[in-house]
């Protein structure tokens, strides 16, 4: 009985062995990527290249217009402070020069609470 097990499972062996060769060779005609078949990953990173440039171009417009935007208004806002501020100087000049008593906004009640007027 063991002579027989034996037998069969030589037997068995040599077809499993036949049947890789088979196999082996079946497969081998077939065309196989060396590289695991990743060209459709490396071919969809030009969109995704593609996408994020533009999100990146979006960024860039929309910075370089909000700081367009905000030197424009600076441009045109500090020279009208800068004006404000002389016409003020001028108007409080010539009330010190009548010889009248003013409070200048702000200043005037700092420099109270502090004890220096």
């Amino acid at each position: 009985m063991i002579g027989q097990n034996s037998s069969a499972l030589a037997r068995r062996s040599q077809v499993q062995e036949l049947q890789r060769r088979t196999q082996v060779v079946a497969q081998g005609h077939q065309h196989r990527e060396v590289d695991g078949g990743r060209d459709d990953i490396v071919g969809g990173l030009a969109q995704v290249d593609v996408v994020v440039g533009m999100a990146a171009a979006h960024c860039r417009s929309v910075v370089s217009a909000l700081t367009f935007g905000l030197g424009l208004v600076l441009a045109c806002l500090l020279p009208l402070a800068a004006l404000l501020a002389v016409v003020l100087f001028i108007y409080y000049a010539v009330l010190a020069y009548q010889g009248k008593y003013f409070d200048v906004p702000v200043l005037t009640a700092f420099c109270r609470q502090r004890g220096w007027l």
